[in-house]
């Protein structure tokens, strides 16, 4: 899937605003920081949950969901994707056509619907705390059914897709192939409502019962800290999700339902700001976990500290081990020789 595909662009090309050189090299400068930081963030928070932590709870299952979620949108989508967007053409092999929908499809497909699961445990557990709740099996079982769905539903988008050479071989890029239009758009209508639509409707609601619930306890001398802790971090992931894919997912359904968008000039810029914005959500989460989480704000410090540590005294051991061999290389070679015995040779 690239920009031309998801506009549905057929006019001529120099209808649209054309990015200038400076503008190109800035914009993958941002795709390739966000990139750096969704790999490296959520590397650390997939490290830190199962090696540092340990705390087998509900909510460390749906981190570690969302973690390996946003880690494949960084290695896969971002800069896979954001080429095909920009160059309007696809450089990379032919199976990566497959792959790269496929996979940025599934990536947010899991982090909606971890996030939902997330909203109606906490909501669970806040208005029905004498009821059963979720168990660690409960939750373990979740977690597989989320990534079964999320896989089965993307299904169309890793099966469609195939590269295609236009203007006697010259430019070729990665298209969705499918018998009937109608029915891509359907499928397309479909996979944004239930990636987005409602799933916002159900977290808005959720949380902002929750945190009316906090709020009212707060006034309360007993109330659990942690829990607001805890209720403050879920609601803050939620909202960036929100601001972040909103723009773009607003886009691709008027897309489909109103194409005539895609005639405004600077419709190109549009999108781009818009993917831009939502695959930066990927690299947000572990940003979150350090700022609202004490546990985590101090394993980073550890990992920060660690790395500061052998970026500084390695080199330092380096130059020691270096100037030593320097001064051994210098000196001059010496003969053995006997002691004599008693002053007397």
């Amino acid at each position: 899937m690239n920009f031309t595909e998801e506009l549905g662009i057929l006019e001529e090309e120099d209808e649209f605003y054309e990015l200038s050189t400076l503008e190109l090299i800035i914009w993958c400068l941002l795709y390739a920081i966000i990139a750096a930081m969704a790999i490296i963030g959520n590397s650390m928070v997939l490290y830190i949950t199962i090696f540092r932590i340990r705390v087998k709870s509900i909510t460390t299952y749906f981190i570690l969901n969302l973690g390996f979620a946003d880690l494949f949108t960084g290695i896969f989508a971002i800069p896979f994707k954001f080429q095909a967007a920009l160059f309007q053409e696809w450089y990379l092999p032919s199976c990566l056509c497959h792959i790269v929908p496929y996979v940025e499809t599934v990536a947010l497909t899991v982090s909606v619907f971890t996030l939902v699961t997330s909203a109606v445990h906490e909501f669970r557990t806040i208005f029905f705390a004498k009821y059963a709740q979720m168990s660690e099996k409960s939750a373990k079982i979740w977690v597989l059914l989320i990534w079964f769905m999320s896989i089965t539903v993307s299904i169309p988008h890793g099966l469609f897709h195939s590269v295609h050479e236009f203007e006697n071989g010259t430019v070729v890029q990665c298209l969705p192939v499918y018998a009937e239009e109608n029915w891509w758009k359907i499928y397309n209508v479909y996979l944004t409502i239930i990636q987005y639509f409602v799933p916002m409707i159900i977290l808005d609601t959720a949380y902002t019962m929750i945190a009316v619930k906090i709020w009212t306890m707060s006034r309360r001398i007993d109330v659990d800290t942690s829990n607001q802790k805890l209720m403050r971090v879920l609601i803050i992931v939620v909202a960036c999700f929100s601001l972040c894919w909103f723009p773009l997912e607003t886009y691709l359904l008027l897309n489909e339902v109103k194409p005539e968008i895609n005639e405004w000039k600077y419709i190109n810029l549009l999108f781009f700001f818009s993917h831009w914005l939502a695959m930066s959500n990927s690299c947000l989460n572990p940003i979150i976990y350090y700022v609202y989480n004490e546990k985590y704000s101090e394993e980073y410090r550890r990992i920060f500290a660690k790395i500061c540590y052998f970026a500084t005294i390695r080199p330092k051991v380096k130059k020691i081990e270096r100037r030593w061999n320097e001064k051994l290389d210098k000196e001059p070679e010496t003969t053995e020789q006997h002691v004599p015995l008693n002053g007397v040779l």
